[in-house]
């Protein structure tokens, strides 16, 4: 089952999980070779651990694993 986690960084290693979880997640699909997640989220969420979306180049990271979750389950 996919699942999307709002999360921060500020230096190299695990990001923390934000206490606000600011998207919604409308819908993921997980194949053999990939996975497909489509979200929404607001351009400014006001929650100081995200930074606003603008319109102009916006960069995103995500991180991928071969384990079900963080833990590394």
């Amino acid at each position: 089952v996919p699942y999307l986690d709002d999360s921060h960084s500020i230096q190299a290693g695990k990001p923390a999980v934000d206490l606000i979880q600011n998207y919604q997640l409308l819908s993921g699909h997980e194949m053999e070779s990939h996975t497909n997640l489509v979200f929404s989220r607001v351009f400014d969420t006001t929650d100081p651990d995200d930074l606003p979306i603008e319109y102009k180049w916006t960069h995103f990271i995500w991180a991928t694993s071969n384990c079900e979750n963080l833990n590394g389950e």
